[in-house]
């Protein structure tokens, strides 16, 4: 009897040590980073201009395997809240070395109010259903003449 009982001990033992959570599973370690490497042509803007924008990002992933990348300007409101057009999106998948992607799109800035010309790139869960908080975001500020 106590042989079976020890015997059942050390394979429960095993089969728990063996589980596979699997890439990407909901483990509460899931993380990203995302910064802004260069964006071309280089400001200072001429307002109501047209302008042809490359904006290069690096990011990595940690335990995720698919999140989703925006570019964009958008404006920072007197409250703290923020809105952000997205010119720009890819879903990438999971990269724990740094990667760069370049994004172009065409954009006219206008206002000359700081706070509304942020150029914002973050790095999303993905698919999102309902609220979700980015893992990582970063944004510039250009300045329009």
């Amino acid at each position: 009897m106590k042989k079976s009982v020890l015997i059942l001990i050390v394979f429960l033992s095993f089969l728990v040590m063996s589980c596979d959570t699997g890439v990407g599973a909901e483990t509460g370690t899931e993380s990203g980073t995302i910064r802004i490497v260069s964006i071309t042509p280089e400001g200072p803007y001429t307002e109501g201009i047209s302008y042809n924008f490359t904006v290069q990002v690096a990011y990595t992933l940690e335990n995720i395997d698919e999140a989703e990348i925006t570019v964009g300007f958008g404006t920072q409101e007197s409250d703290g809240s923020s809105t952000t057009s997205i010119d720009s999106s890819e879903v990438v998948t999971l990269t724990t070395t740094e990667m760069t992607k370049t994004y172009t799109f065409s954009k006219t800035l206008y206002d000359a109010t700081p706070d509304e010309n942020i150029l914002r790139t973050s790095l999303k869960p993905y698919p999102v259903s309902g609220s979700y908080t980015p893992y990582d975001s970063e944004s510039l500020v250009v300045t329009v003449q």
